[in-house]
């Protein structure tokens, strides 16, 4: 492959629109992930936990467990697919759940500290970038292609 040097200039401006889609597409599909999943597991598990626990759910497990599996879920789409930054792209895309997006609905009526919910909720964000940044690390440099040619994996004969 050609060096970004010697590329013209309608290959800059594709690698250049490539690296930004890669970020922007992949940062909403992760929201989206995260946002459903954490919507599922809001609601799923107050029912699962009122019939383990007899109606006596505390609403702090569930906006904790909503957060961090929402952000590990949007720290893997982001760790795993974006072209580069995973810290700060799984941050954007955290302060766009937390704040864009209602999360009204991962709060439950009876918790009757509101700090206490939006504090837990918070906690989406060092969970997306922990994950985003492993998942990220445990990538090769060119999303393994090199080491399936290695391992002859794909070849045809």
């Amino acid at each position: 492959m050609s060096t970004k040097r010697d590329l013209g200039v309608v290959d800059r401006g594709t690698l250049r629109f490539w690296r930004v889609a890669n970020v922007v597409g992949w940062s909403l599909g992760a929201l989206l992930v995260g946002a459903a999943l954490s919507f599922l597991m809001s609601v799923l598990f107050v029912d699962i936990l009122d019939a383990l626990m007899d109606g006596v759910v505390p609403g702090w497990i569930q906006v904790l467990t909503t957060s961090l599996v929402g952000g590990a879920a949007m720290g893997a789409v982001i760790g795993s697919r974006v072209y580069r930054w995973p810290a700060v792209v799984a941050v954007a895309v955290c302060i766009v759940y937390l704040y864009v997006l209602p999360i009204s609905f991962m709060l439950p009526l009876w918790l009757s500290n509101r700090a206490l919910g939006y504090a837990l909720s918070a906690l989406v964000v060092p969970s997306a970038v922990a994950v985003a940044v492993y998942r990220y690390r445990k990538r090769s440099p060119a999303h393994g292609d090199d080491q399936r040619q290695k391992a002859g994996v794909g070849r045809r004969s």
